[in-house]
């Protein structure tokens, strides 16, 4: 009984632990371009996409707020798409995983 008495109590930690990184990653913001600097992305920790800016010479100037605006909405739709089936799969994961009584799920 013992052991699982630590292990719970390891798990609690680890699952504190993620959590705040978690938490960190979210307000962390990341700067990326292609182009030469032509195409530029901002996404936060946690990979949503905040922002893109395209130079107005790669498309017609009066269309760019659109465009980009487009561009992140596209981008975070995939993501939340691609979040949602990983995180069905992890749960029929845990689903199938053998836990002792009383261990809370992941």
């Amino acid at each position: 009984m013992k052991g699982i008495a630590a292990l719970m109590k390891n798990a609690q930690k680890f699952r504190q632990r993620m959590e705040e990184m978690r938490k960190d990653l979210a307000v962390k913001e990341v700067h990326a371009e292609s182009g030469g600097g032509m195409v530029r992305v901002t996404v936060d920790g946690e990979g949503r996409v905040k922002a893109v800016s395209i130079a107005p010479e790669l498309v017609d100037p009066k269309e760019v707020t659109v465009l980009e605006d487009l561009i992140v909405a596209a981008c975070r739709a995939a993501r939340d798409q691609a979040a949602q089936e990983a995180a069905d799969a992890m749960g029929q994961a845990a689903n199938d995983l053998p836990m002792p009584p009383g261990m809370p799920p992941f």
